[in-house]
Order: C-alpha cells, then structure tokens, then sequence
C-alpha cells in the first residue's frame, strides 16, 4: 500500500511541472478567486500565461490582471492550439460538459488550488505528508472509498480531468446504502446555507425528525435560511460559526457559499461557538464550514465521544484536509467507520467524508 501511493506521488507530472515544460501557449479560463490563486501559482513557477478567456455568456469586453480577457471562438481564430487552464468551479451538468468538450480539442488542465490556505497540494507537499497520507488511506473501510482517495490524489497532483471524473458518484447512494437516515433524527446543520441540507434531510428521512438544529454565520444566507425554515417543526436556527472555542472573529462573508477568517482590519463579526457546547442530543451531524472542519470537530470531541453521531463532513476546503480530517475523526471516536465520497463538480470540491 505505502509503495503504491509512493509511486502515484513520485511519477506524477504534476500541474505546475506540465505547465512549465509546455511548448504551447497557456490561457486561463475564468476569471475571479479561483484565477487569482492560480495566476499567482504560476507566477511563482515562472510560468507564462498568454491569454484569458470566459464563456460567451459572461464576455463583458472586460479586462483583468491587465488582460483583455476574450472568449473561447476569438482565442481559436488566431490560436492553432493552446493549454485551457481552468480557473473556477461548478456543480452544473451543462458546465462539465462544456468543459469536458474542450478537452477533445485542446490540451486541459485543472489546477487543484486549496479553496482556504496557501498550500499547495504538488509533489512536495505529498511526499511531506507520506506517512498521514497512507494512514488515512488505511482508514477507509471499502474499495470504493480507497479507489476514490488515489483518484483525488491522483488529480490534485496532476490537474487531468480524468481522474477527477473517474472519482464522481451521485449522492443517492448515501442516504440509501452508506447513512441510513430514520424518522427519529436529531440533525445538526453546520454551515446550513440557505436550507439545502436541510431539504436534502428531509427528503432523506421522508420529513419525520425529531429536532434540527442549523449554524450559518453569513447575514444573507442566514435570513434565506430563516425564510426555507418558517414552515416546518422542531427547527432552531443559529447565526454562529462553529470552532474549537467560543469566541469572536471577524469573517469574510457575503461570498455566496463560503465565508472565511479576516484579520482583525476586516470582515464582520461573527459568533464562534463549540459543537459541545451547543448540549445537544445529536443522531446525525453534517459539517460543511469553510476550512474550520478540523477546529470544529476538535470541539465537538465529546460529542463524538460519548453519542457518535452519523458525519457528514466536507474534506476538500484545504490541502491537507484530505489525512488531517480522517486521522482526526478516528482519533476523536475510533469506532467509526470511514468513508469517502466526491460528488461531481469541477474541480475537486464536494469530497466528503461518511462515517458511522
């Protein structure tokens, strides 16, 4: 097993090496964060960028980082053939396939750029961590779990769609095979949005629970939350992050799904609190918290300890997420079972750990 992730880590041409030996013009999908991060990765590796490009549907005549950023039809009237760097994500089915499309044409990378943190996930990293990497592989209880740990490894080195792929499965297998849900749930929703775990739980248990309790520390989401909340039973809602201590921080929020630490100058205040301190009776605990999963976990280890509830927890917001968090959750209740699971999206978001 250790000679196997070894191997996968140690031929591997990751992304950044790919791109620094390309003999082709490199030009950058997207523009936002996601292309914020992977300009300044490519940066750091001298790596040339020649052009950027959106869909059509969001081509403004615009500018960025000094680029005038064009479509995709434009790029290919003057260009035989380039490297497409894709700089954003998404959950939707007609972006994937677009994307998927240009990899028939030209050469197509993703890079894997952590979601919170400056970390890479390259060869460096991987090697760094060899020995939390393999232990969290050892963890996982079935084929499919391990299967998908190489898959993702394999992609976040090398940025290829294949992999990356190849490591999707549809949720439905979750509530029907890998957590069972019952009509006598106490749900704890951390990082709840605007209610779509929610819905996804109702609909998992055929709306019968017996509470939910649901953080969200973003002021919009939280009244989006508020409003999907007003007409069912059994439901309290909380404007808080969740950590390891209760405290005060400042919080970027306003950022759609995500919401991230500040420095002290800036962000909004936001009310940190423990899951143990919350007292709950908890039968199933979702965990999707903008990088603070293992803070969080850390302080919901008595309840892990002494109820064991059902996780489900997101494993993706930073590099070193994909061992910290297994090694942790194992650490805090050994007795839990390990699974893992990434649902499709571009790039590598929406891994999540299943256990029981």
């Amino acid at each position: 097993m250790t000679a196997s992730l070894s191997s996968l880590i140690q031929n591997s041409a990751t992304t950044w090496e790919y791109l620094q030996t390309a003999s082709l013009p490199i030009v950058l999908y997207g523009t936002g964060d996601g292309a914020d991060k992977i300009m300044s990765a490519m940066q750091a590796a001298s790596i040339p960028l020649h052009a950027i490009f959106v869909s059509d549907d969001f081509y403004r005549n615009q500018r960025f980082h000094g680029f005038s950023v064009t479509t995709l039809s434009q790029l290919e009237a003057v260009l035989s053939d380039f490297i497409i760097v894709v700089a954003f994500g998404s959950h939707l089915p007609e972006i994937i396939d677009r994307v998927i499309s240009m990899a028939q044409k030209h050469p197509l990378v993703i890079p894997d750029v952590p979601v919170y943190g400056h970390t890479l996930f390259d060869r460096s990293f991987a090697l760094s961590h060899i020995a939390e990497l393999e232990a969290a592989y050892a963890l996982l209880v079935d084929d499919a779990s391990r299967r998908v740990f190489q898959q993702v490894l394999s992609y976040k080195l090398t940025g290829r769609l294949t992999p990356l792929l190849q490591s999707a499965s549809p949720k439905q297998e979750i509530f029907s095979t890998l957590l069972p849900l019952h009509d006598h749930e106490s749900y704890l929703d951390l990082g709840a949005y605007r209610g779509d775990t929610i819905q996804e739980f109702l609909t998992a248990t055929g709306g019968k629970y017996d509470a939910i309790t649901a953080l969200e520390p973003d002021a919009r989401s939280f009244k989006k939350l508020t409003q999907f909340s007003e007409p069912l039973a059994a439901v309290r809602l909380l404007p808080y992050g969740v950590s390891d201590q209760n405290e005060v921080i400042q919080m970027k929020t306003g950022r759609g799904r995500g919401s991230s630490a500040s420095s002290a100058s800036g962000g909004t205040p936001v009310q940190m609190i423990t899951i143990d301190s919350l007292a709950l009776p908890v039968s199933y605990l979702k965990m999707d918290v903008e990088g603070f999963e293992a803070a969080a976990l850390r302080g919901g280890a008595d309840t892990l300890k002494q109820q064991k509830p059902k996780l489900n927890i997101a494993c993706y917001h930073r590099s070193e997420d994909l061992y910290r968090l297994p090694l942790l959750i194992h650490e805090l209740q050994p007795a839990y079972q390990i699974f893992m699971r990434r649902h499709p999206c571009l790039p590598c978001w929406d891994l999540n750990l299943y256990c029981r």
